[in-house]
């Protein structure tokens, strides 16, 4: 399971894990933004609970060539209950009956 939820697949819905894999485990999303705060934490000399997140979606051509100075890039985000509007640059409301998409940005 893991090779497919790290290559972004998720295997057909006659397996029994074939949910639990399209999303990533609590645990390691929970440990790579802690880490994100860690490490602006130490560059900073702030007291990591004094530090929150702000999120810009990066959906235009070249926004991503460049590494940022803070934070961190993410691909592969998945949305719940809620979806992408590629033309207005904003969330809006999912289809009907779509618990989770992904935040495509092609």
């Amino acid at each position: 399971m893991f090779g497919m939820r790290k290559g972004g697949a998720c295997p057909s819905l006659p397996d029994e894990d074939a949910f639990s894999c399209c999303a990533p485990p609590p645990s390691f999303l929970q440990a790579f933004l802690t880490g994100a705060k860690q490490n602006f934490a130490r560059k900073y000399l702030i007291p990591i609970d004094l530090i929150d997140f702000d999120y810009e979606v990066k959906d235009k051509p070249g926004d991503c060539d460049q590494p940022h100075e803070d934070g961190v890039l993410i691909n592969g985000l998945f949305l719940e209950a809620a979806a992408w509007d590629n033309i207005a640059h904003c969330l809006c409301e999912s289809q009907p009956k779509v618990c989770k998409c992904l935040l495509d940005l092609d």
